[in-house]
Order: C-alpha cells, then structure tokens, then sequence
C-alpha cells in the first residue's frame, strides 16, 4: 500500500510539471503562465486519506480550537451569521473544533444552507459559513492552523496537491472573492495574538500589532486598555486584514489616515513557504503592494502591525440625524433640498470630521404618503468633545436644516472616553452564508457597486441628482435601491494624503466614496462610473466585465503589481477574484 501511495504521489508530481501551466501570450507581448488547479478526486494530484490524515496529524489535533463569542461586554471574535443562536459564530459550533474538516459525498451533492425551506446544514457547511458565497463555490478541506508553522504546512499540503487556495479570516468579505471550488481554506480566525509597542518610533502613539484573526471588537477593547486608538472600519466584525490592504475607510481615516496609510509592517508567508517580514525597508515593493493591492494574492497574511493613535483630548463624539418623508411633491421637494444642503454641509468639514448618509426609498400602500416615502440617515464621529466650539457649530448648522420634517427620532449624540465604549453596545452586522444571487435579481451587478468621488464632483449638483434618480427609479419600478455615501476617507480639509500607497491617486485624494445599489452592470457603465474613474476594491460590484476591475481598483498601478505578483508568486500559487493577477488563474 505505501508503494502505490508513493507512486501514485510520483505520477502526481510529473503531471504537475506538464498539465497545471499553459503559456500565453498577453496582450504587452509578454509571457504568463495559465494555472490550472487540481479539481477532481479522480485526478492523481488529489489528496490521499494518508496524505489528509498526514496534514491532521501535522497540525496539532489535540490542541485547543474555540471561535466563541463570551457574551455582552466582550468583544466580538469573527463574522456572525444571520439567525445565529445567542450571535455566535458559525452557528455555536465553535467549541472543540477540528484542525481539519473534509467534504463529504453528501455535501458534494448538496448545497450548503439551501434550499431555504429546509436548509442543508452539515458541519462542513457551518465550518466554510461566510459573507454571500455567489457561486456557491465549496472547498473540498478546511484547515484552523493556530501557529504560523500549520500556515506553512497547509501551504506545503495545498502546492503538493495543486489545490486552489481559499485564506479568510472573519469571513466579511462583501465579493466572495476567496471562493474556489475543490480548494483548501485556510480560516486564520485563530491566529488572535495582539501586542504593542507604545514607544515604536514609527509611529507617535506607538504601534500595535495583531493577529490575522483579529477583528476590530477585539482591538478596539486592547487599544482602549493602552489608552489609544486604530484606524478601522465602521463594522465591529470585519477582520484587520482585509480591511487593511484594500485600503480602509471608516470613522478615524480623515483624521489618522486609511488602513493603508496605517500599515508599518506585515508578516506574510509567500508562495514560496518562507515566512517574511515586510516594511519599508525589507521587501519594499511588497510593503507597497500591500498597501493598497488587496486580497489574498500574495501570499497568507498572519499578523499586521499598524499605528497606534493617542486618544484626543474629550474623547470621541458620534452623533446621528435622521430626516424622513413621503413621495407626495411637497415632501419630495423638501428631500431635495435636504440632500443639497447636506452635501454642502459636507464640504465645510475638516479631518476631524467622519461620516455616512444612507438615503433610503420604500414603498408603502399607507394613505396620504403618494406611494411610499424616504428616510435620510447620517451618522458622524467627531474626535473631540461633544460639547466642543467646533463641534457645536457645525452640528448644530446641520441640525437647523428642515426641521419640520423630522417625523422619527431626529438627532441623537453621544460622548466616549474610548471607541471601545462605543463599539461595545453596537449592533450586530450579520454575514449571509447563501448566494445573494436569485431570479429576481438577475442582471444585478451585485456587491456594492461604488464610486470614489473628488470633491469637485461631490458638491457640483452631479451627485444630488443621482441620489433623486434612484427615489426617482423606486416610484416609477418598484425597484427600491438606497445611496450610500461614505464621508469616510482622506478628502477632507487638512487630511493626510501622503505616504507610498498602492491605491490610486483618485482614490488618495478622493473626497466620497459613494454605493448605489444593485444596478447592472450596463447602467453602472451608463450612468454611476462617469462619476468617477475609480472604486473602492473592498465594496464595489461583483459583476466587472473584461478586466474592467483593474483600472477601477488601481489605475495605473495595476502594471507594478502585476510585476510585483510575478516576482513573489511566479506559478500563481494564490488566487482571488478580481485580484492582483487573477486573469492568469482558471
């Protein structure tokens, strides 16, 4: 038997060198290599029970392995799905978890959580749960390494075999992008070490440095606990990682910079199986290509340093407005002129300043609202007091605007020592482990289609348009889509908006970045991306046609990387859709 493993493994390894590449030509005159993963279990390349048993085996079985949230007061630990008993992770199958978990013939016949009448819910299904599976792309193994050394090994495991390679930490991701079928995922949700170094000259606050599986709950709760703080996203369960590479929005980004402009290090294990150390001054280039380029593509990413930041004298103020009204003329004009002065409001803020305005349509068969009615949401932190000159002023400008059309709670704010208190009682943002994909939104681009807007174009009447034409749209279709504009990244006055990142230029100086709803591709094309050249790589469409998505992540840069891919992964060991070299991958 150990004789014919071996020589099923030799045959294994010789059809590698032949089948899994195929040359091409590209389009600059240059050479890519196609990669072609193994996919069937009745190829040679595929996994033994010996060779899975061997991985198991080499990962520490009898180790510890809990993914649990401990309830109110602590922090949240991964992405959360939908209906989850008591908001634990994978459904509450997170106590005594395996190192490795197999598909069996029974979920290879069935579609993970569907059909919704009675669901299929085996444990591999809950230990593969992620955000909007579109395919419905299923891993054949799934691998919780604890340590650095069974990211390595899984790695070793995944090119021996020539599997497609899955890497999600919180499983957030709003585009599937690390979704492959028969492939191995690598879930890094575990790898939650946190450290700092207060006095890191890097940095005036110092640094911190954390663990691919970290969420911003859990280091929000550590930097309170350092009297600091980091640049994050809005959502308290989406992962550092992702978040980071892709470039990062959220309430501190004006402020304190993007994700990418917070990035001082980075600890990645590369194609090769070696484990590097990335900064300014040790692999340079990749450094930069991870500041903005995204994505699993290269290599697995098991811990992040980042800046520290000191929290501002009086804290941190989130405040919130809502305005709402019906489809009736009077109150559609009063909709208008809301949204031009918010959008002018907007224009005066200074980088202290962060925010959202979430414009939402419905219909409703209620007499006397014509039809149906809007709601104008904003939500805006401050980094000061409440009770600050600066914040008064401006807040209250905002909150003199059409008063007599608050009909919900209108205005509420509050004050925070640390972000962390606020974070704390935040609502949940659930994951959906089921392909948004449906017959009755076929011909969606789906994902969150986005535009970057400068400034010029934010506040020229352009935007204010759109934003009417998609309440507009409502009326007359049904079809209700909301705006979503996110006052959340460097365009604000006085904003940092330097430093050697890989986004684009119109994404470093852009002033909003703006989602409009699940449109198709073609009136993305037609009407959103004359907008703007760019979009944001972590919310944008699923549906980008021909390439498109390069130049729309990355402009110009896109050639750099791509040389920087080859350089560090010249066989496309890794993959992600719509990622740095992902048009070479089959």
């Amino acid at each position: 038997e150990m004789a014919l493993n071996m020589g099923r493994e030799v045959v294994a390894l010789a059809t590698m060198a032949i089948v899994f590449f195929s040359t091409v030509i590209c389009c600059d005159g240059s050479l890519r290599q196609q990669h072609h993963y193994c996919e069937s279990e009745d190829q040679p390349c595929w996994p033994t029970q010996d060779n899975i048993n061997d991985l198991t085996n080499s990962l520490d079985p009898t180790a510890s392995r809990n993914l649990v949230w401990q309830g109110p007061g602590n922090p949240r630990v991964c992405g959360v799905p939908v209906q989850s008993p008591d908001d634990q992770p994978l459904y509450g199958a997170g106590k005594g978890m395996k190192p490795v978990y197999v598909r069996s013939a029974e979920d290879r016949n069935n579609t993970c959580f569907q059909p919704s009448s009675s669901p299929y819910a085996s444990e591999f299904c809950v230990m593969s749960t992620r955000n909007w599976p579109y395919n419905n792309n299923t891993p054949a193994f799934i691998v919780w390494p604890l340590t650095i050394t069974h990211v390595q090994t899984a790695l070793t495991f995944a090119k021996t075999h020539n599997l497609c390679v899955m890497v999600a930490g919180s499983s957030h991701d709003f585009l599937d992008r690390h979704s492959c079928n028969n492939a191995i995922f690598i879930r890094t949700a575990l790898l939650k070490d946190i450290s700092w170094d207060l006095n890191d000259p890097r940095s005036v606050g110092g640094s911190g440095t954390f663990g691919a599986g970290v969420v911003f709950s859990e280091a929000h709760e550590a930097a309170a606990k350092q009297n600091r703080f980091i640049s994050s996203g809005w959502a308290t369960t989406v992962g550092i990682v992702g978040w980071t590479i892709g470039g990062g929005h959220g309430p501190f980004a004006p402020s304190v910079g993007l994700g990418v402009d917070n990035l001082l290090e980075a600890k990645i294990v590369v194609a090769s199986g070696e484990l590097l150390t990335v900064n300014n001054s040790s692999h340079a280039d990749l450094y930069w290509a991870l500041r903005g380029g995204g994505g699993s593509t290269w290599g697995i990413i098991v811990s992040l340093t980042v800046c520290a930041h000191k929290i501002p004298d009086g804290g941190f103020t989130l405040a919130r407005h809502t305005w709402a009204g019906s489809f009736c003329q009077d109150s559609m004009a009063g909709l208008a002129y809301i949204v031009n002065s918010t959008l002018e409001w907007t224009s005066l803020l200074d980088k202290k300043w962060s925010g959202l305005v979430y414009v939402i349509p419905g219909l409703s068969s209620q007499k006397g609202v014509c039809g149906g009615g809007w709601t104008v949401f904003m939500q805006y932190a401050y980094l000061g007091s409440s009770v600050d000159d600066d914040f008064l002023t401006m807040w209250g400008a905002l909150s003199n605007i059409a008063p007599n059309m608050i009909n919900v709670p209108g205005c509420t704010m509050a004050n925070y020592e640390t972000w962390w208190d606020e974070v704390d009682p935040q609502a949940l943002e659930p994951i959906t482990p089921t392909s948004p994909q449906t017959p009755a939104t076929s011909g969606a681009a789906y994902g969150l289609p986005s535009v970057i807007l400068s400034r010029e174009m934010a506040t020229n009447g352009t935007l204010q348009l759109m934003i009417l034409e998609n309440i507009n749209v409502c009326k007359t279709t049904s079809i209700c889509q909301g705006s979503e504009l996110y006052q959340s990244i460097t365009g604000q006055i006085g904003s940092p908006q330097g430093g050697t990142v890989s986004i684009p230029q119109e994404f470093r100086t852009g002033y909003m970045h703006v989602v409009f709803g699940w449109w198709s591709e073609e009136d993305n094309n037609k009407y959103f991306y004359p907008m703007g050249p760019r979009s944001y790589f972590s919310e944008s469409a699923f549906m980008m046609s021909n390439n498109t998505w390069q130049d729309r992540y990355w402009g110009p840069n896109y050639k750099t990387l791509l040389s920087i891919k080859k350089s560090y992964d010249p066989d496309n060991v890794f993959w992600c859709r719509h990622c740095v070299g992902s048009e070479f991958v089959f």
